[in-house]
């Protein structure tokens, strides 16, 4: 029988550990109950850290607004109207925004509960969550298709358990299976994507249920959400964004090389000049946030090569700035010239030039033809 927490209670949980089977258990009765399920359970405020409604729903309060000095004031079980309170009195004076907008939810990883499991470690330094960090969890989740053939024998009932055993992360699976015996080229009907696929789910004519026993070469979907500590997280997001940096530039040195002949190319990622910012804003006005993330989310790129120097920039498609050429748009791309933003930004791939790829030739030839100009 499930007993909720009391209001005013110093200590309400002896460990993390106690604190996940309330909120797993508390947050089950709505799903249990359905449609038909009002909610009669109170608004809480537990820890300093996580509010749970009436149908007991869990969602982390922002992290970054609350301080540690908060959470330790502050009562471990309040309701919501003494949390609306204690913020008013206390967080509101330091310029802070409404109460109702420090709910936060861990993203990318619904429907999965919002907090791991107690065995379940940071996937980046392997440690743990307790009491007095469970408040600081970043989740990650995505879709993975593995082969099931280990599993043979056993049902999908039995696979979640095994999974429930992971400390890596929390596995969801889908009941949704792949298997090559099943391909049905012939099948013509309104799933026949399916049939012709290998698949299927629980709403297929086979439908597949937790009882489905596992066959050689079943291939499953699985969601699998990794939990991070905050500071942990912003470290695997940055080796994330330098990996995706690194594969970007890769991806362009290849790309000027093969297509457009290109020699001894090196691309380093540059900072978008406030020429380019203020092409893309067109005259606009926007704040200064704005503006500072604009640059540093706009992808800029400087380029070396043999033929000489330019610059690319990803605004609304790729584009080349000529400006260290000392060319113009009119001067590599006639065509394209009364088409152009202006005389130095030319586009990749446009279509009163052709393909892409012809404009790529074009500068290469035109920065050849400048070179052999510049010979004495």
């Amino acid at each position: 029988m499930f007993t909720d927490v009391q209001i005013g209670d110093k200590t309400p949980f002896a460990t993390y550990a106690d604190f996940y089977a309330w909120a797993k258990e508390r947050s089950a009765i709505g799903q249990i109950q359905g449609s038909a399920y009002q909610g009669n359970l109170p608004n809480l405020v537990v820890l300093g850290r996580y509010a749970s409604d009436i149908h007991g729903r869990i969602s982390s309060l922002g992290r970054l607004a609350l301080t540690d000095n908060d959470r330790t004031q502050m009562p471990a079980v309040m309701t919501w109207d003494d949390y609306r309170e204690y913020f008013d009195q206390n967080v509101a004076p330091r310029g802070l925004p409404d109460h109702i907008a420090l709910v936060e939810s861990v993203s990318g990883i619904e429907p999965a509960f919002c907090i791991p499991r107690p065995q379940t470690t940071c996937a980046r330094c392997g440690g743990s969550w307790t009491l007095d960090n469970c408040h600081d969890i970043d989740g990650e989740g995505e879709f993975e298709h593995p082969d099931f053939s280990q599993y043979a024998g056993t049902t999908l009932r039995d696979v979640q358990d095994i999974l429930d055993n992971q400390t890596d992360g929390e596995y969801r699976l889908d009941l949704c299976i792949q298997n090559d015996r099943w391909i049905d080229l012939t099948s013509r009907d309104e799933r026949s994507y399916l049939d012709h696929a290998g698949i299927r789910t629980e709403d297929t004519e086979h439908a597949i249920t937790q009882d489905h026993v596992v066959h050689d070469g079943d291939k499953g979907t699985v969601r699998h959400t990794r939990f991070y500590h905050g500071a942990c997280y912003k470290q695997h997001m940055k080796a994330q964004h330098a990996a995706e940096i690194e594969a970007m530039r890769t991806a362009y040195a290849e790309f000027l090389e093969q297509r457009g002949g290109f020699e001894n190319v090196t691309v380093t990622q540059g900072t978008v000049p406030q020429r380019i910012i203020d092409v893309m804003l067109d005259g606009d006005t926007v704040p200064p946030n704005e503006l500072a993330m604009m640059k540093k989310q706009t992808p800029y790129w400087d380029i070396t090569t043999k033929q000489g120097s330019f610059a690319m920039v990803e605004c609304a498609g790729p584009l080349f700035d000529l400006t260290k050429t000392g060319l113009t748009v009119a001067e590599v791309c006639p065509s394209y010239a009364p088409h152009s933003i202006n005389e130095w930004l030319l586009a990749l791939d446009d279509e009163q030039n052709g393909e892409g790829e012809n404009t790529i030739l074009r500068l290469c030839n035109a920065l050849q033809k400048k070179q052999l100009a510049a010979q004495p």
